[in-house]
């Protein structure tokens, strides 16, 4: 399935603190490093999150897609770990939307893909042939550094230092080892 997907709210935080992040790595701020650290830890961060699939402070996304995906109940929700739903719409060629009731679907949070469900007779049918149905999720292990785990604001703290030293901008071999199990994975 086709789809487009938008970040619509970033956290409102990181998941690493600047205090923190230059105690893990032996630091020592200089002159002018005021700003260049917090941009490298928000830069890093979502180069892991992109590259990890997953958010770790809550984000608000919206995805949109032509049509329901044919003989499916379910559609998969491409950022993990799925936290809420804040809309289902679909959309008339004005633009105008229709909100689908909660009451109409379920989600499962517990799949490593999170899932909106339809329950049984549920038919979400667009009348705007592109980009007809509209669902904004939230991602994310909640809204403060605690909820997110140790081992993973471990592995972005490898990934921040390791670009940090080196001036590349990816998620290096080391970081990459801690934050494997969190990479979600199509199978």
């Amino acid at each position: 399935m086709e789809y487009s997907l938008t970040l619509k709210t970033d956290s409102a935080i990181e998941p690493i603190g600047v205090s923190e992040w230059m105690e893990f790595a032996h630091k020592d701020q200089e002159e002018g490093e005021e700003k260049l650290i917090p941009t490298l830890i928000k830069g890093m961060r979502k180069i892991c999150e992109r590259w990890m699939r997953r958010a770790c402070i809550d984000q608000t996304w919206v995805m949109t897609f032509d049509s329901w995906p044919a003989d499916e109940s379910a559609v998969e929700l491409p950022v993990s770990p799925l936290s809420s739903v804040v809309g289902l719409n679909t959309y008339d060629d004005d633009g105008d939307a229709t909100e689908i009731s909660s009451t109409l679907y379920w989600l499962d949070t517990a799949a490593e893909h999170g899932l909106l469900v339809l329950k049984s007779g549920t038919v979400v049918v667009p009348s705007r042939l592109v980009r007809g149905i509209e669902i904004e999720f939230v991602a994310g292990y909640g809204d403060e550094t605690t909820d997110v785990p140790d081992d993973l604001r471990l592995g972005i703290m490898q990934a921040i230092t390791d670009s940090y030293e080196s001036g590349e901008m990816e998620v290096s071999p080391k970081a990459s080892k801690l934050l494997l199990p969190y990479q979600v994975m199509d199978l």
